[in-house]
């Protein structure tokens, strides 16, 4: 293809769009919205999974092994439980250990705690950290059975309101950009078509004069890609400025960023953008492509 034909495409694409200028702002606006919602989808559900990988590592299952176990049988038991599927890490606390967690814990009323030192309440425990929490129900079970279990006390609540909430946003995430998309490219449709009904004469003179199908439908697809390509741009743009906002002010609320973490803009976007222009561009060609082959008659 010579660079005076792309021209000539790029050129013709532009064009378009100011010719049908309420046409094409409301293609833009309809992909944008379409965009700015798989944003917070996208944010949303990968910050969930960062928050389901911290509680997987700092939030793990505590395993209280029989009270009259020996040295040696603890270490057997240390040795079951790593053994176990799934299982990440496993830590022996011994009573004295934990003592002191609740010391580090309890700040100015560590004064109640001297009562326990010569006769401490605290049982032995192991601390295990699974590798997924999906699975802390089966790695569960498996402990259970192991001879020398006590009791087990786990996070499982916490663990699956975070699961069950990254489902959930997958799937509405899913649905409302589908809906979205599906909507943006019948828009994009009917801006394509009214070029083409704006310009059949001219259409019908290249035909005449020799011009190929393709080298018609050119520069309508491209204006398809532009109104995609725009109408993404924006909501990255805000999104990213927007999400760079939230984040600075959660920053500032110790007592939020003390339990947790969430992505930085620099973890997100870098991959969001490319896709999101991506995305844009492929929604616009789509409507377009479809339109010209439907309702061009060349």
């Amino acid at each position: 293809m010579k660079l005076r034909t792309i021209e000539f495409y790029l050129k013709e694409g532009a064009v378009s769009l100011l010719k049908n200028r309420l046409m094409t702002l409301a293609s833009i606006a309809t992909i944008g919205c379409c965009v700015f919602l798989f944003i917070i989808s996208y944010c949303s559900i990968a910050n969930v999974n960062f928050l389901l990988r911290q509680v997987e590592s700092t939030v793990g299952i505590t395993v209280f092994p029989y009270e009259d176990m020996s040295e040696r049988h603890l270490e057997e038991f240390h040795r079951q439980l790593l053994a176990v599927d799934n299982v990440a890490a496993v830590r022996y606390i011994s009573p004295g250990d934990a003592l002191e967690s609740m010391r580090a814990d309890m700040f100015e009323e560590t004064d109640l705690l001297e009562l326990f030192e010569d006769d401490n309440p605290l049982p032995k425990s192991f601390e295990v950290n699974i590798a997924n929490a999906n699975n802390a129900r089966q790695v569960i079970r498996d402990m259970e059975r192991l001879e020398g279990t006590r009791k087990i006390r786990q996070a499982e609540e916490i663990v699956n309101t975070l699961i069950n909430l990254s489902n959930a946003l997958s799937i509405i995430g899913v649905v409302i950009v589908t809906i979205l998309s599906a909507i943006s490219i019948v828009i994009v449709m009917n801006t394509i078509k009214l070029t083409v009904y704006v310009r059949r004469k001219e259409i019908n003179i290249m035909k005449y004069v020799g011009a190929t199908d393709w080298f018609i439908r050119w520069p309508f697809i491209i204006e398809g890609v532009f109104i995609g390509i725009l109408g993404a741009a924006l909501p990255v743009a805000v999104g990213w400025a927007s999400y760079a906002k939230i984040i600075d002010m959660i920053s500032n609320m110790p007592l939020i960023t003390g339990f947790f973490s969430l992505l930085t803009p620099l973890d997100l976007f870098p991959l969001i953008a490319p896709i999101c222009l991506l995305g844009g561009g492929l929604l616009g060609m789509s409507g377009s492509i479809y339109s010209v082959r439907k309702h061009l008659n060349v």
